[in-house]
């Protein structure tokens, strides 16, 4: 399906393209797609997003309007968890980036995190050193 919208576009008129591109970025300016916090797949969808923003924009150097996009997308718990964050965390997109993605693990990451606390300190099973010959194994 992805293939087929993309073909479309493309057979599109460019004057076509060109007004949509306007319609797209006044309708992401004005509705911005929020970031609750809800779990982690949220926040990477979120993270690939402002990848995307800041690409599309050609503003992957400009931390001020990096940090204006973010602020814009926040609610609820994020925007909370956001409030707290020390300004040199808040005004580096590579350090927030990191931030959120230790807030907000995916289940996958919980789960690792899970059995390596569950298995921290637990013996190491004493399996065999040796291996059976082939002639082991001929006389059975």
């Amino acid at each position: 399906m992805a293939k087929d919208a993309i073909r479309w576009w493309i057979s599109l008129e460019e004057n076509v393209q060109r007004s949509w591109k306007l319609v797209r970025k006044e309708m992401l300016s004005a509705y911005p797609p929020m970031f609750h916090g809800k779990r982690g797949e949220e926040a990477e969808e979120f993270v690939r997003m402002i990848h995307r923003r800041t690409g599309d924009a050609r503003r992957q150097g400009d931390a001020k309007w990096i940090n204006e996009l973010v602020q814009r997308c926040l609610a609820g718990e994020a925007l909370r968890w956001y409030a707290t964050l020390e300004s040199k965390v808040r005004d580096n997109w590579k350090l927030l980036r990191r931030a959120m993605m230790a807030r907000w693990p995916t289940r996958d990451e919980k789960e690792i995190a899970t059995l390596k606390s569950s298995s921290a300190g637990a013996p190491i099973p004493n399996w065999p050193t040796t291996t059976r010959s082939d002639q082991d194994y001929e006389a059975v």
